[in-house]
């Protein structure tokens, strides 16, 4: 796995390779609602499977949650338990992606904590890192809210390639 925070790319060289990427048909998006559960974490994950020959790169990560607090990022190359489905191709009619988003609510955080994001009660907070993540095979990233019973919404935007 590979963190940047978008300063090897300039705005504007950033948004004219997304476009050409999404042309392409190598830009994906998939996001979900996760319910609170009693006594667990929501745990939202984007993972690229072992074998998919592609690394996945996290362009933008959205978060909500109906409980202001914070989001917590972590790192996780174990695929969480239930496959809510692969990435949609925003090229429309294309191709679906390699990457999976995938959820579980287990009772204590899984990963390694990376770092949080502030969200407040009921508000989107959308995050454009400028390529945040990179995912090679088996290797995947999560958001789960900082406490046990609350409900989140995640939204992953990522760029697919051959190495």
């Amino acid at each position: 796995m590979r963190i940047g925070y978008g300063t090897s790319v300039t705005v504007p060289q950033s948004t004219e390779l997304w476009l050409a990427e999404v042309r392409a048909g190598r830009c994906f998006a998939r996001g979900t609602n996760l319910s609170a559960s009693v006594g667990n974490f929501s745990e939202v994950q984007l993972f690229n499977p072992i074998g998919s020959g592609k690394t996945v790169a996290i362009k933008a990560i959205s978060f909500g949650s109906a409980t202001a607090g914070s989001i917590n990022i972590r790192s996780f190359n174990t695929a969480l338990a239930t496959l809510i489905g692969n990435g949609l191709n925003l090229q429309s009619g294309n191709t679906a992606g390699a990457g999976e988003l995938r959820t579980a609510t287990p009772a204590a955080e899984d990963g390694t904590f990376i770092g949080p994001i502030t969200t407040g009660a009921g508000v989107a907070s959308p995050v454009d890192l400028g390529w945040f993540f990179e995912l090679e095979p088996g290797e995947g990233v999560l958001c789960n809210h900082f406490a046990v019973n609350t409900g989140i919404t995640i939204f992953y935007l990522w760029r697919e390639f051959v190495p």
